[in-house]
């Protein structure tokens, strides 16, 4: 139910205005594709680029999880009287 809930909130961050800032979803993706694949080769890049990109969802994933609970603890905190940071 838990991971429900966060791959759902996910969804709706990911479909809102502010996903552009992703990682993701700005030119900093293109910045590092064009870079890894200077080294490793465009025809080896086309072959791990699954692989890349799956890492990098993960990551977000990750990072959104991350951030995610600690909004949810700073703002029990905060409705209990106080937040510690």
């Amino acid at each position: 139910m838990e991971n429900d809930v966060l791959q759902t909130v996910y969804d709706l961050w990911v479909s809102s205005e502010e996903y552009k800032n992703s990682a993701l979803e700005s030119e900093q993706r293109e910045i590092c594709e064009s870079k890894v694949s200077e080294v490793v080769g465009e025809s080896v890049y086309n072959k791990i680029s699954d692989e890349i990109i799956g890492l990098a969802c993960d990551a977000e994933i990750a990072g959104f999880d991350s951030g995610f609970r600690y909004g949810i603890m700073f703002m029990t905190g905060m409705l209990k009287g106080g937040a510690r940071a």
